[in-house]
């Protein structure tokens, strides 16, 4: 409003209706003392503008306050929906929605958590990808049930999804058995010699299962039988746990 259209206004007080003269004091265009300072606010239209101002100044209030419990409402349900959630876009759109919300710094801690957890959950995949041998079933069946990743998450990586599957499967128990005192006529000792863990059980268990299953050899009884018979059974079924290191003092 120009000057020139307020003092047009207040010149002309007395012609104008109480309901417009209360809108332009809600409308913050003149004040009450303004008009009152004319003399033309006769005092019946005076306690009518003050009515009017009043009723609308708390009918604003009421919807004001309404408002806002409705958008308190609102936001402690998007809150609700998403405090246990490990979603990152559904955190992010909660605090674009409500950057002054009462749990906006709730909201912000939890990102940096899912954040933070991603990323542990990233580390731990690739070396898991990349050192598979360092990782036994056990462990990584520990990785799952404590939620640090998923079986989904493993077959990202490339693990099919038969061996993630059998990750609970038992170890075979590979006894050695008794050491005999002296070789008996017509058997024959092979020792594989190398570092622990080299995979020597396994490379004996591959030949021993591969001998068997080609029909190129034949088991007999005496010592080692049943130490070769159970080699040979390791990689009987599709998808086989891998035995356990040998001990360093045994042979």
């Amino acid at each position: 409003m120009t000057q020139e259209e307020k003092d047009n206004i207040i010149g002309n007080i007395s012609n104008i209706l109480a309901k417009d003269l209360a809108k332009y004091i809600l409308d913050e265009k003149l004040t009450l003392e303004e008009i009152m300072d004319t003399g033309e606010l006769e005092a019946t239209k005076r306690l009518e503008v003050i009515s009017i101002v009043k009723n609308e100044n708390e009918k604003n209030e009421a919807q004001l306050e309404a408002e806002e419990k409705e958008k308190k409402g609102k936001e402690k349900k998007d809150w609700e929906e998403i405090s246990d959630s490990k979603n990152l876009s559904d955190i992010e759109k909660y605090i674009e929605n409500h950057p002054n919300g009462t749990y906006f710094k709730e909201a912000c801690d939890l990102l940096i958590q899912i954040t933070n957890s991603y990323k542990e959950k990233d580390d731990l995949l690739k070396e898991i990808k990349n050192n598979s041998s360092t990782y036994t079933p056990d462990v990584i069946v520990q990785f799952i049930k404590s939620g640090k990743i998923t079986k989904e998450d493993l077959m990202s990586i490339g693990i099919p999804e038969m061996i993630i599957e059998n990750l609970s499967k038992e170890n075979k128990k590979i006894e050695i058995g008794d050491i005999p005192d002296k070789i008996e006529e017509g058997y024959t000792e092979i020792y594989f010699w190398g570092l622990p863990g080299s995979g020597k059980t396994c490379a004996l268990s591959a030949i021993l299962s591969t001998c068997v299953e080609e029909g190129v050899i034949d088991t007999k009884d005496g010592y080692g039988a049943g130490y070769m018979d159970r080699l040979s059974n390791v990689f009987s079924d599709k998808c086989g746990v891998l035995p356990p290191s040998t001990k360093i003092e045994e042979i």
